[in-house]
């Protein structure tokens, strides 16, 4: 899951599809990474031909590998009679073109990756597949459904073995609904969703699960366009000229951790800076109108001198904020958000993009997280007894997170609080402890809960089984009074609508 370094550049004025991703042409760089891994490889020379063989002897996880995901791991499957195995993105090359003469886009990926099982990998996207090579040689794809039919995946025609090393190649054209078409220019927002059936960066490029981790560059190409066009990031991003932008996203991302925006819609943008515990934060807040940019702005200090404070140095290397009036969606030092909502989403720059759920079953902890703090950090009296809720009790293949953890999730995170008070100093203390140990790392509910239990010294497996799991034959509390689980609506905002999106791009 962890890409090695990448030194590329790109030649000639455009990506030749004829060569089958033999030259790499898609920086598409969202990253927050100032630099290359130590322990990398280079992938291009400067006439950005791949000098890296893909393709080569197996090399399996070892034992106690954190940045395999045991649920990777679980995920492979027999459908129509094969073995489909999940794909371990190591690192994804992009490049999208968007023809606004003709309305059509475009994308063209290559993608290492490796699996651990024989059988024929899989990935997520939503867009037509035109083409695909798989080590070289033509291939199909076939659209299905995973097996408890929440997703809809793609399933390439060739197997693979166990722990090879693969290079998966991919031409595509984007939904009719992914992008704007304008007179003069276009607008394209990566507008993702991630409660109950939501979406990720599928609906624009080829994505994996959540607990998969991989660098990402990325190219933008505009043609058709006669308008200037503003492009914000929360990558690492270069201008081009001539309508084409080169962005670089670090290998810590997971598939929701995305952000771009590209349009030529005048919109009011602020930039400063941020003087942070260990860095100087880049800021970006962009909005319709001058005065909801300018009150985020304003807001963005004393947010993060109290989050700071609270949980440890802010992980990411900027932040940017597009103020949208409604909607809300989270990304890693980005989000799209009312200007009400700004703080919660902040807030999941440590817990949810800092320390990142590996999928719906872990998404409920950030979520609860961001609520309790939205509301005061309101500590419980007690432990009473109370109706069981189902947090994490959900398909492996699930990746959105069930909407009930916000209330649900913030009463339990007041009760933890109650209960870590004395020995811990209170759940803060402990989350920031965790931030500290987990950043930039994926988690499953199991490595919160367990860090929990060893925190308060107490056995808390019987909260555990009724308010996270779902268990309603967990053992009484010692105040045993049935008491109602907190019904106040979330701060959070709706996802945004088809409408809304339209609107924003």
């Amino acid at each position: 899951m962890k890409a090695g370094c990448f030194l590329a550049n790109f030649s000639g004025s455009s990506m030749k599809r004829n060569r089958a991703f033999n030259s790499v042409f898609l920086l598409i760089v969202l990253g927050l990474v100032t630099g290359c891994n130590s322990d990398g490889g280079t992938l291009y020379d400067g006439d950005s031909e791949p000098i890296r063989e893909i393709g080569g002897s197996p090399v399996l996880p070892p034992s106690g590998d954190l940045s395999v995901s045991p649920l990777l791991l679980a995920r492979s499957a027999t459908i129509s009679g094969k073995r489909a195995v999940p794909m371990d993105f190591q690192e994804v090359l992009l490049e999208i073109s968007i023809d606004n003469s003709s309305n059509v886009s475009t994308g063209v990926a290559d993608i290492a990756f490796i699996s651990y099982e024989d059988g024929y990998p899989y990935f997520l996207l939503d867009g037509t597949v035109v083409s695909a090579r798989l080590n070289g040689a033509s291939v199909s794809i076939v659209q299905t459904q995973d097996p408890d039919s929440l997703n809809s995946i793609r399933m390439v025609q060739l197997p693979v073995k166990a722990g090879a090393n693969n290079r998966l190649e991919l031409s595509y054209e984007l939904t009719s609904d992914a992008v704007s078409y304008r007179a003069d220019g276009i607008g394209l927002v990566t507008a993702m969703a991630d409660i109950d059936d939501g979406n990720f960066f599928e609906a624009y490029g080829p994505a994996n699960f959540e607990d998969d981790q991989f660098r990402m560059k990325l190219r933008v190409n505009l043609s058709g366009v006669s308008s200037a066009h503003q492009f914000f990031t929360n990558g690492r991003l270069t201008e081009l000229g001539g309508a084409s932008w080169d962005v670089d996203f670090p290998a810590y991302f997971n598939s929701s951790a995305f952000y771009f925006h590209v349009t030529d819609t005048a919109l009011a943008v602020r930039t400063g800076n941020y003087e942070g515990l260990t860095k100087n934060i880049p800021l970006t807040v962009y909005a319709a109108d001058a005065a909801s940019a300018d009150s985020a702005m304003n807001a963005l200090p004393g947010l993060f001198k109290e989050l700071e404070s609270a949980y440890g140095p802010y992980l990411h290397e900027s932040f940017t904020a597009y103020i949208s009036g409604s909607g809300g969606m989270e990304h890693c030092g980005a989000t799209i958000t009312s200007l009400s909502a700004l703080g919660h989403e902040l807030t999941h720059s440590w817990f949810g993009r800092g320390i990142l759920p590996g999928g719906g079953a872990s998404g409920w902890f950030d979520e609860s997280i961001a609520s309790w703090r939205d509301y005061g950090y309101q500590r419980a009296s007690g432990t009473a007894l109370r109706s069981a809720t189902n947090l994490a009790t959900l398909s492996k293949f699930e990746r959105f997170t069930p909407y009930n953890s916000y209330a649900d999730g913030r009463t339990l995170m007041g009760e933890f609080d109650y209960l870590l008070a004395g020995k811990a100093g209170g759940l803060r203390a402990v989350l920031k402890e965790f931030f500290a140990m987990k950043k930039s790392q994926i988690i499953q509910t199991q490595d919160f809960l367990s860090y929990l239990a060893s925190r308060s010294g107490q056995d808390l497996g019987w909260m555990f089984d009724r308010y996270v799991f779902g268990k309603s034959s967990a053992q009484a509390a010692t105040d045993a009074k049935e008491v109602a689980p907190d019904s106040q609506p979330s701060m959070h905002p709706p996802a945004l609508t088809r409408d809304d999106i339209e609107r924003l791009r």
